[in-house]
């Protein structure tokens, strides 16, 4: 991702406009073109969902090496860690748990039959399919088996819930991957893992422990209780998520994360010199204590 001006008017004289360019990712577990992501995006901006303006997206690799989409530069703050800690952002902290419950309502109000032509290209993956998927990814990309990711595995595989109408999953909703200010949500980004399926698999990803910023006790990125997020996820239109399977998506967003680290390390290992994929790929032990301790509480 890159941000650029670009200048405008015949001799450069008016205000330049602020823009990204995003381009295809060597990362190994991403599929997809950008086309489908400026597509996506532009599907969730007609559905209330805060998101930058896509303004052109191109495959051709003979352009600037790779598919790429440039859109508008939208202004604020990604990091977790200002979020969380500075004073700036006070405001912020308070109105933004109730704001990302508002969006991510929003997004999973978008079902595989809206805008058919936009929706087409996404995977469906109903419970039983998106644990197989991602063993399939484990299988595949795992630099080495982990017992403790094979008895989540086995788990998911064994408690499957009943089946639910397919609705837009972003697949990675969380603090550090939307953009906010001192008034609170500017934008959500990242959106190259959505699929269709059920939506409890965002509620549980965006309340796991590692995006809490070390404040464990606020489960929801640091900012807010599951409880809060729930009662303020349901007020603006999202399913009922109390009393619903939400035990089974918090260890499949445990085993999936799991997962992540460990592609992350194949990623760096297979040659790509890049700091972020080897200090993600240090991670796994981490994530397998919390899916140790989460499949101890109130197993069966």
């Amino acid at each position: 991702t890159w941000a650029f001006d670009l200048p405008d008017g015949p001799d450069c004289s008016h205000a330049p406009q602020p823009l990204i360019l995003r381009m295809d990712t060597a990362r190994p577990f991403i599929a997809g073109g950008r086309t489908a992501e400026a597509a996506l995006i532009r599907l969730a901006g007609r559905h209330g969902v805060p998101v930058p303006r896509v303004l052109w997206c191109e495959e051709d690799a003979a352009l600037l090496g790779g598919g790429f989409l440039i859109m508008e530069r939208v202004p604020g703050e990604s990091r977790v860690g200002p979020l969380l800690a500075d004073p700036r952002y006070a405001r912020t902290r308070e109105v933004l748990l109730e704001q990302l419950a508002d969006a991510l309502a929003r997004i999973h109000r978008i079902g595989p039959g809206d805008d058919a032509e936009e929706a087409t290209g996404l995977r469906r993956l109903p419970q039983a399919e998106a644990v197989a998927h991602l063993e399939a990814l484990y299988r595949e990309r795992a630099v080495e088996l982990h017992p403790v990711l094979e008895l989540g595995l086995r788990w998911l595989h064994g408690h499957l819930p009943p089946a639910t109408p397919l609705a837009l999953v972003h697949g990675d909703f969380r603090p550090g991957n939307v953009l906010y200010d001192e008034a609170g949500l500017r934008a959500v980004l990242d959106w190259e893992l959505a699929y269709f399926g059920d939506p409890l698999a965002d509620v549980a990803w965006v309340a796991l422990r590692s995006w809490r910023g070390g404040h464990d006790a606020l489960e929801v990125g640091g900012l807010g209780s599951r409880e809060a997020f729930h009662r303020a996820y349901e007020r603006a239109g999202g399913r009922a998520v109390e009393g619903g399977p939400l035990r089974f998506w918090d260890v499949f967003a445990t085993v999936r994360w799991g997962v992540v680290t460990l592609m992350e390390l194949a990623g760096f290992l297979s040659g790509l010199p890049n700091i972020e994929l080897a200090s993600l790929g240090r991670r796994t032990a981490e994530i397998e204590w919390d899916l140790l301790t989460l499949l101890e509480q109130g197993e069966d």
